[in-house]
């Protein structure tokens, strides 16, 4: 089977074109169209430009470049790969390697000698402080020894306690406590007016539920808030009911009655011109019955 460059050749001397047309239409030097004719693939640069070259010189003359591509691809796989610039000079160069010089480097020395310098002082300082120490000592001994020793007072056994002793005692912390609840059942207040008014005044210790009824009418119940107060005015009775007794302090006509009674305790108490009166169950049941017949 002819060559490429063969094929080439024949078929642009049936079509009667020359080389010099071919180029001007190709842009493809004579040289590389001769080489390539010619089979000559040493006078190409790289096998891509041969390659490339064979397939416009192909279509140039009409020619079908798929019948020949695997002769053009056999052909270019033979030519040697392009080195790159200076690359044939590189084998001829045997450069010694570069050696690179270390300078010594003396930078330290200062910060060592400054160093030196201060620990030898400091030696020097201790050594002195050292030697005058004991004579120091000696004089201060005998000083204190030629006073007299005054005897130690006498102390209380409370107060003769160590200092560990004294931090590990817990610190007694001040302790609120409520006034005193109403003890008794009935009280009569001296001097009272029969034709005054009733005033209490109402102050919760802690959160607690009252349910307060002034001259047979029920003026206030609910929750009364810790530190919340509470004032009630009435001119002929006043009933107080609670379910914390221990939870709110009373003071009825400015005198300080303390709480109701003792704490989550349930506990009526009702209040009159000359007096108040601490309930028992059945008469509270008699009084709320007796309330709301009346009403």
């Amino acid at each position: 089977m002819p060559s490429v460059g063969t094929r080439l050749r024949e078929a642009r001397a049936k079509q009667g074109s020359t080389l010099e047309q071919i180029s001007a239409r190709t842009r493809i030097s004579l040289k590389n169209l001769n080489a390539i004719e010619a089979d000559d693939l040493n006078q190409l640069s790289s096998p891509f430009l041969y390659r490339s070259f064979v397939r416009q010189f192909a279509e140039e003359l009409s020619l079908e470049y798929g019948g020949m591509a695997s002769d053009v691809q056999a052909a270019s796989s033979s030519m040697p790969q392009p080195r790159v610039p200076g690359e044939a000079d590189l084998d001829a160069v045997r450069a010694e390697p570069i050696r690179q010089r270390v300078r010594p480097d003396f930078r330290w020395l200062f910060p060592a000698a400054i160093f030196i310098l201060i620990v030898a002082a400091c030696s020097s300082v201790t050594a002195v402080w050292l030697r005058f120490k004991p004579v120091a000592a000696k004089t201060s001994t005998i000083t204190v020894a030629t006073q007299p020793m005054a005897p130690p007072a006498a102390t209380p056994a409370a107060v003769q306690l160590s200092a560990p002793a004294r931090a590990q005692q817990p610190i007694a912390k001040p302790v609120i406590r409520p006034e005193a609840p109403l003890a008794v059942r009935r009280e009569v207040m001296p001097g009272a007016e029969p034709e005054g008014t009733i005033h209490i005044e109402l102050s919760a210790i802690e959160p607690t539920w009252l349910s307060i009824t002034a001259d047979g009418k029920q003026t206030y119940s609910g929750v009364l808030g810790t530190a919340e107060t509470k004032t009630l005015e009435s001119h002929q009775t006043a009933r107080i009911r609670t379910g914390n007794a221990g939870g709110v302090n009373v003071v009825f006509n400015g005198k300080a009655l303390g709480t109701l009674g003792r704490r989550g305790e349930t506990r009526t108490v009702l209040f009159t011109r000359s007096g108040y009166e601490v309930l028992e169950p059945s008469a509270v049941m008699e009084l709320t019955r007796l309330s709301r017949n009346g009403e």
